[in-house]
């Protein structure tokens, strides 16, 4: 019976070491889409940023492109993978599990470009 008591006490702690470890990405990621919806809407371009919520550990942020805008979505798309990971503050979030889903659609709804940022896209485009 001595022996269970600590053994069970040493499951339980590591169970929730391993929650709170879980809901801390999960806080990161409300705070980030918390403070950006904050401020929204706001036009970046041919891009109106529209919302940004977040869904366990990733910032889903919906923009709206212009269709006077002369570049296309998905370079504004893959020259905002290269904004995020080279930016210290996001980058630190995403090297920590958040990761950022960016979806573009055009004035009428329609989908043009979707794309998961996360450390994994940052190491690509470094190698």
């Amino acid at each position: 019976m001595k022996f269970k008591t600590p053994l069970l006490a040493l499951i339980a702690s590591t169970i929730l070491m391993g929650c709170a470890s879980h809901d801390e990405i999960a806080m990161m990621a409300d705070h980030r889409a918390s403070v950006i919806e904050a401020g929204l809407p706001y036009k970046l371009g041919p891009l109106n940023v529209m919302s940004a919520k977040s869904d366990g550990h990733t910032v889903n942020l919906l923009m709206i492109y212009n269709s006077s805008g002369s570049i296309a979505p998905q370079k504004l798309v893959d020259a905002s993978a290269n904004v995020y990971c080279k930016d210290n503050e996001v980058r630190s979030v995403l090297k920590k599990g958040v990761s950022y889903h960016v979806i573009i659609r055009n004035e009428r709804g329609k989908m043009l470009v979707e794309k998961y940022i996360n450390e994994g896209t940052c190491s690509e485009l470094e190698g």
